[in-house]
């Protein structure tokens, strides 16, 4: 009898064993899901970022690792400790930053953050929209898929192709620079006729030279355009060309970016 209870026991105890295991593996399958689910995923020109630290949200605003961002928009970075600052430099802009400070600068513009960038867990952190913003991208969120998507003129266009920026479509065909003359003058097509559409010609980062496009005439679907005047050329050579769209406020996107071999 003895012997009956106590591998009536054993059997108990082995049935109690299989059942905790299985609770703790459904927990953890629980939290992964849940963990995943949570996760913010960040594309830029549809190909994904991977941060070495989770993107989280605060009042509304993603922030995200400050390194890792300004260098896939190809910025160069600085922070300086003693100040708590992040300086990101490149392609004419330079945007300023303060730890827990709501005021930054975009070349030497005072802009109103909604949400600071921070220091959490000894790693420093930045709104996300603001950064790709004022450098001209196009950033879009998803709250169902919890997906951020940016769309960012990169440098592989070529003087001819045509690029595609949202209903925006447009090429540079030609640029013409007189250095002697001090002249320059870049032709092109596009298929809206856009009021506020700029060109800057740029030798590197600090060095360009920009004009409003001028919308000519209308052939099928393009709008013929033209950019450039006579003025003092501060440049030796042009290495790449960029295309921004500027709203009334000052904004700007960055429509197109060419390489120009």
């Amino acid at each position: 009898m003895k012997r009956l209870h106590d591998r009536i026991r054993q059997v108990l105890i082995f049935l109690i064993i299989i059942i905790m295991c299985s609770s703790m593996t459904a927990n953890i399958c629980t939290a992964e899901t849940t963990s995943g689910s949570d996760e913010i995923k960040v594309f830029l020109n549809s190909e994904r970022l991977q941060f070495d630290v989770n993107p989280y949200i605060k009042n509304s605003r993603t922030l995200v690792p400050f390194r890792k961002i300004f260098e896939a928009f190809g910025l160069e970075v600085q922070w300086n400790p003693a100040n708590q600052t992040v300086v990101a430099t490149g392609k004419g802009t330079e945007i300023y930053l303060e730890i827990n400070n709501k005021v930054a600068y975009v070349n030497d513009l005072k802009k109103t953050l909604d949400t600071p960038p921070e220091i959490t867990g000894g790693r420093t952190f930045v709104p996300l929209r603001f950064v790709g913003e004022s450098i001209g991208a196009v950033v879009d969120w998803n709250s169902k898929t919890k997906t951020i998507s940016i769309t960012y003129a990169n440098s592989s266009t070529e003087i001819g192709q045509t690029v595609n920026l949202g209903e925006i479509k447009l090429s540079i065909d030609k640029v013409d620079v007189d250095y002697e003359g001090k002249t320059y003058l870049v032709t092109g097509k596009v298929n809206s006729d856009i009021k506020n559409l700029y060109i800057y010609l740029y030798e590197d980062s600090d060095k360009y030279i920009f004009s409003k496009v001028k919308i000519l005439e209308k052939n099928g679907e393009f709008f013929d355009f033209e950019s450039g005047r006579h003025q003092p050329l501060d440049i030796k050579k042009v290495n790449y060309i960029c295309v921004y769209e500027f709203s009334d406020s000052g904004e700007k996107v960055k429509v197109a970016e060419y390489q120009n071999k």
